[in-house]
């Protein structure tokens, strides 16, 4: 009962759409980076499975110490690249700054999954 009661009252998060998105670039197969994803300890969600687009909601901390759900697009450049594309950010209070975002997409999940890319290629 009290689960019924509080999902009934439970709101999601507000999502904000990214207005000219940023494209990032790595090393490796659309396979190999969503293993990357899941093997460099990040909290992975599949959203879609459609052929050649895979998005997936990652979790990533944002300052002052929140969590954002990042939703992003996972498309294969070429056979030995894939592109990653941020769609859209879900957290509750304001909505965060593009520049803020980048830096800790960047930090969080772009740095390790290429150097966990770079390692298992050896």
């Amino acid at each position: 009962l009290s689960l019924i009661a509080f999902t009934a009252t439970s709101v999601a998060p507000p999502r904000y759409q990214l207005h000219d998105p940023t494209v990032y670039r790595v090393a490796g197969s659309q396979a190999h980076v969503r293993g990357g994803l899941n093997s460099i300890g990040l909290y992975v969600v599949d959203v879609t499975t459609t052929v050649p687009v895979d998005t997936l909601l990652v979790y990533i901390r944002h300052p002052p110490e929140r969590v954002l759900g990042v939703s992003v697009e996972l498309r294969e450049a070429d056979t030995a690249a894939t592109l990653i594309r941020l769609l859209d950010v879900s957290t509750q209070g304001p909505e965060p700054r593009k520049e803020s975002l980048e830096r800790a997409f960047l930090a969080q999940v772009i740095e390790p999954l290429r150097q966990w890319l770079a390692q298992s290629r050896q």
